[in-house]
């Protein structure tokens, strides 16, 4: 960390390396975070991150509909940029946290799948990239002192470029308004003990991407 006169300045970085046995194959993974915390009357911290990620394969990834093993899959691999706001303030006399961050992802190298029911399908021998952009938005806090309460919006769109017809399509995760509110409470004259009450809404997903698509 550094201070200057205006503000705090934080650099974290790191490596990670993943070996998988699966596909015989070694992947480096770089990240950094740049965070800015200015001499502010508000206690607010500006984050920029970026990094370049890798995901092995799995067995059911390398699997293809007949049951075939694709030992020669490659690790899914992404790079990140995410810009953040973490902002503590006071509300109802009460402290408050309000995040946001704004993301963009571009995928390669990704293992197209299908999603029917709680059937998840790979295709290991189709290889394809894609993007993943989106806004998370979120306000915790203690309504009630000693327990957390939050509420959460989050906007999301995820591609990726299908081989088959030549253009972009939904990926099966493609979702784009997600909320999400979340309050607890204690009983009244017995407060060991607490009550909360969720409430999520998103929109639809995808039944099939390739049949949306056409259609």
């Amino acid at each position: 960390s550094i201070e200057t006169n205006k503000a705090n300045l934080y650099l974290v970085y790191g490596i990670r390396g993943i070996y998988a046995s699966i596909n015989k194959e070694f992947c480096i993974s770089p990240r950094v975070t740049f965070s800015v915390a200015p001499y502010w009357k508000e206690d607010i911290l500006f984050r920029f991150s970026t990094g370049y990620y890798t995901q092995s394969p799995t067995y059911r990834e390398i699997r293809d509909p007949m049951g075939k093993l694709n030992f020669d899959v490659k690790a899914q691999r992404s790079i990140h940029f995410v810009a953040g706001v973490d902002w503590n303030l006071v509300m109802l006399n009460r402290q408050f946290k309000f995040t946001s961050e704004l993301y963009y992802k571009h995928l390669t190298n990704l293992i197209p799948y299908t999603i029917n029911n709680i059937m998840i399908q790979y295709f290991p021998d189709e290889k394809t990239n894609g993007f993943a952009t989106g806004l998370d938005l979120k306000l915790s806090g203690e309504l009630t002192p000693g327990v957390d309460s939050w509420i959460s919006l989050s906007f999301m769109k995820t591609m990726e470029n299908n081989q088959t017809i030549g253009k972009f399509i939904p990926r099966p995760t493609d979702q784009l308004v997600n909320l999400s509110i979340f309050l607890q409470d204690y009983i009244p004259y017995n407060p060991r003990y607490t009550v909360s009450l969720n409430l999520i809404f998103g929109t639809g997903l995808p039944v099939n991407p390739f049949e949306r698509t056409l259609n």
